[in-house]
């Protein structure tokens, strides 16, 4: 299991994520919308560019509005200021967390995914 903090000032927070934890956010990751969707259809190995480029912006701030908060409450583990005899992972994350934090634990995840599942491309290299 990988352990990470991320800091800001005085406070920390710790993410984790293992085989199980990447594939939930694999899942998570995996439901694009449909301009990414058109995208990936014509070229199933296109860059994280490549797709940015060619989505709409809407769809990139929904996406990462509806990912990120999923993928903290997947991946994070404890915060400097989290009692998590007082509140659950979710309402920290829906209450507590600052964008900055969450933003960057997207961003993580996401590299650990594409780190840890090889592209179509890869797998065609294997064979």
């Amino acid at each position: 299991m990988v352990v990470e903090r991320i800091t800001r000032g005085e406070k920390w927070f710790d993410i984790c994520y293992g085989y199980g934890r990447l594939l939930k956010a694999r899942r998570v990751l995996a439901d694009v919308p449909e301009s990414i969707r058109r995208v990936l259809l014509v070229n199933p190995d296109a860059t994280g560019e490549e797709l940015l480029a060619k989505a709409l912006p809407t769809d990139i701030l929904d996406f990462n509005a509806r990912t990120g908060r999923e993928i903290a409450i997947i991946v994070l583990h404890h915060a400097s200021d989290w009692d998590k005899g007082k509140i659950g992972v979710e309402e920290y994350v829906d209450g507590s967390l600052p964008i900055d934090v969450g933003e960057e634990i997207l961003d993580r995840v996401q590299k650990a995914v594409a780190d840890s599942f090889p592209s179509q491309e890869s797998k065609k290299r294997l064979d």
